[in-house]
């Protein structure tokens, strides 16, 4: 897989409720890169050969490999969990896992930057045309957050996905029948499949700073059960750890 250097930017404090980070890259050689499952949601702009436009692409529940060519340019809003894209009158749980083109959102922002991008031909120009954007779909309520969804999200993070659904919804007030509905709607994931997700996101980070094994890594992110880590594990991520931690050998 090739190595990709992706440069990231902190959002202004205005969009930082929102906004997890603005980034941008250029492919430099050519092959198949892995995307790993995430709750965030991005706005991503592109210019290939021949070709520019704009997509969004929803939260992701599995690893999914995509194609990438050599000069190729992408930017992107990565916009943070829980914040509720409303496109198409489509519900948010109907784009998880999927990426629609600018001509399928039917949204006259998005084709307004469409329009604009083979002007946008520096990372500095492509940023600001997407930090313009998202602050017309935030004042459109087209980007919406609630404050139940980021309670329980705070909590799943700061725990690192270690504790149960159950005992993290008991902190929110809100029977669980009608939290999991919401918190859905928001995420597109389940409160327990979102803890997961966090407990995986951080075996991710503990396998690509190569100081533990794997059965350390299973260990720290609450697996007792080396067998149970590796299959939930290769379920969302695509491999096993071992075959992930190949992968990042051969970068």
């Amino acid at each position: 897989m090739p190595a990709i250097n992706i440069i990231e930017v902190q959002p202004p404090d205005t969009l930082a409720d929102y906004v997890d980070a603005f980034w941008h890259c250029q492919i430099r050689s050519p092959g198949v890169i892995r995307l790993l499952p995430t709750a965030c949601s991005e706005l991503m702009a592109y210019h290939k050969l021949y070709l520019s436009g704009l997509s969004f692409i929803g939260p992701m529940g599995k690893s999914q490999m995509t194609q990438v060519r050599a000069g190729e340019v992408y930017a992107g809003a990565r916009l943070k969990a829980g914040t509720k894209a409303l496109f198409r009158e489509k519900s948010y749980q109907a784009l998880k896992d999927s990426k629609l083109r600018s001509y399928e959102m039917l949204d006259p922002a998005m084709k307004a930057f469409e329009v604009t991008m083979p002007y946008l031909l520096t990372f500095e120009a492509l940023e600001e045309s997407l930090k313009a954007l998202v602050i017309t779909l935030i004042d459109r309520q087209q980007l919406v957050r609630d404050p139940l969804v980021d309670q329980f999200i705070a909590l799943s993070e700061s725990c690192q996905g270690l504790m149960k659904a159950e005992e993290v919804m008991l902190r929110v007030p809100m029977s669980p029948r009608h939290f999991r509905r919401r918190f859905a709607d928001f995420t597109g994931f389940t409160p327990k499949e979102f803890l997961r997700l966090c407990r995986h996101q951080m075996a991710v980070l503990d396998l690509k700073r190569k100081t533990r094994t794997v059965t350390e890594v299973a260990a720290m992110n609450g697996y007792t059960d080396h067998a149970h880590f590796t299959n939930e594990f290769q379920q969302l991520v695509g491999v096993t750890p071992i075959s992930f931690e190949n992968e990042l050998t051969l970068k």
